[in-house]
């Protein structure tokens, strides 16, 4: 009897860890996009600035409206710390704030064609591979991309500037500066895997430790 009871407690232990499994599983899968609405957010009808995150969706869409009200910007912060794992960004914005996704999960990011501007340090602290910057863009902020796990950026000739700390601390192992860009700020490139990089543009100027000690530059006039 003791043998036959000690072998039930096993069978239904068993029988409880496959089935929270499989629970979990499901849960991942079904685990899908969600489109924000004003419970989940602080929405300035009168500027069409989205302010804050309230909600906890990791998978999130950004709508371009709210109640027939653009939303135009992503202020300072708005999504800051909040484990995003994905966020999709509507046509309608053009200004993204200081840190709007700082300190999140995001893989990659689409950055629309409509953002003219993006503050420092928006997606510092992520785990982007990759990220096309659209020709809207005409600066890149100090500390943008800093600390993520870039291997690849475009910096399209609509770029003057990139500043400090930039794309600092990734995984670059090269990178093209489009003659447009006319200065390149203090540690924009630092500790990235970049051996040696051509300037194009003989009036850019460099900043100090803009890459490595050991990065090889070239200038041509």
């Amino acid at each position: 009897m003791r043998n036959f009871l000690i072998i039930f407690s096993v069978i239904v232990g068993i029988l409880f860890a496959v089935n929270g499994s499989i629970l979990s599983s499901n849960r991942v899968k079904l685990e899908s996009a969600h489109t924000l609405t004003l419970d989940d957010v602080m929405f300035e009808k009168s500027t069409g600035r989205l302010k804050g995150y309230t909600a906890c969706y990791k998978n999130i869409i950004v709508p371009s409206e709210f109640g027939g009200i653009p939303v135009t910007s992503i202020w300072h912060h708005a999504f800051e710390a909040h484990a995003l794992t994905n966020v999709t960004i509507p046509n309608s914005v053009t200004f993204i704030g200081e840190a709007a996704f700082a300190s999140n999960a995001l893989t990659n990011i689409t950055i629309p064609n409509s953002v003219t501007h993006i503050e420092g340090s928006a997606f510092y602290g992520n785990a982007l591979t990759s990220v096309i910057i659209p020709d809207s863009i005409t600066s890149i902020e100090g500390g943008v991309f800093l600390e993520n796990a870039l291997t690849n950026v475009i910096i399209p000739d609509s770029v003057t500037s990139i500043s400090n700390y930039a794309f600092g601390e990734n995984h670059l192992n090269r990178v093209t500066i489009p003659d447009s860009v006319i200065s390149i700020g203090w540690r924009s490139f630092y500790k990235n895997p970049i051996r040696s990089v051509t300037i194009t543009n003989p009036e850019t100027y460099i900043g100090e430790e803009a890459f490595n000690p050991d990065v090889k530059i070239t200038r041509l006039d």
